[in-house]
This record gives structure tokens, sequence and C-alpha cells, in this order.
């Protein structure tokens, strides 16, 4: 059973990672897809309902600086290690 929780907590880390590197190419207009293309959209539905709580709690800062991704790998490390232990 903790194998599975794993599992899915390491895809969870993956999807944000991929979240946030193809936020960065489309703000750079390396990707040009719309943020209704099935990728990015797809990216968002697995990410916000982690995301989105952090975010409340922490507004972007200057610049449009997002962390709540970084957060959210840091607890979701941090999950992971405690399962681990049990």
């Amino acid at each position: 059973m903790i194998g599975v929780v794993d599992l899915l907590l390491q895809l969870l880390t993956w999807a944000i990672l991929a979240d946030v590197i193809l936020s960065w190419l489309m703000y750079a207009n390396v990707v040009k897809w719309s943020p209704w293309h099935p990728v990015p959209r797809t990216l968002n539905r697995i990410t916000s309902p982690i995301l989105d709580p952090i975010r409340k709690l922490m507004p972007p800062w200057r610049y449009g600086l997002d962390f709540s991704p970084l957060v959210a790998l840091l607890v979701i490390q941090i999950v992971r290690q405690v399962l681990w232990r049990l």
C-alpha cells in the first residue's frame, strides 16, 4: 500500500515539474500553445488541487514569481519520507 501511495506522489511530483517547465516555455514563447491546449490543460487539472490552496496562502511575489510548486514539492518529499519510515 505504501508503494502505491509513493508511486502516486512521484507521479504528482513529475506532473508539477512538467507544469512548471511548460509554463516557463509558454511564457517565453518557446512553445506556442494556448492554455486550452490538452497538454497544459491536463497538467493544470492534475496540479491545481495541490497548488491552489498553497497559492491562497502564499500569493505570487514580485514579477509574478509563484513559489507554490516549490512548497508543494517540499511537502510531497516530506510525506514520502514519513511514509517510508512507517
